[in-house]
């Protein structure tokens, strides 16, 4: 768990943009925001479809753990 910090907020609606013809949703995006922040690469999630084609700013890709 971690917060969003008011910082993240110009990065998440431009990661709603930019994956706006996926099924992109406000906690994935979130998700994808707090990684670039921490430096994570692997994440965990359901919804492998979006994840497999969010491309955050620090890696080549996410590590998806499900």
């Amino acid at each position: 768990m971690a917060d969003l910090a008011s910082g993240d907020v110009p990065r998440l609606c431009a990661l709603m943009e930019k994956y706006s013809s996926l099924p992109t949703s406000l906690g994935g995006a979130s998700l994808v925001v707090v990684g670039e922040r921490l430096g994570l690469t692997r994440v965990f999630t359901l919804k492998l479809g979006a994840f497999r084609a969010y491309r955050p700013r620090h890696a080549d890709s996410f590590e998806i753990v499900s």
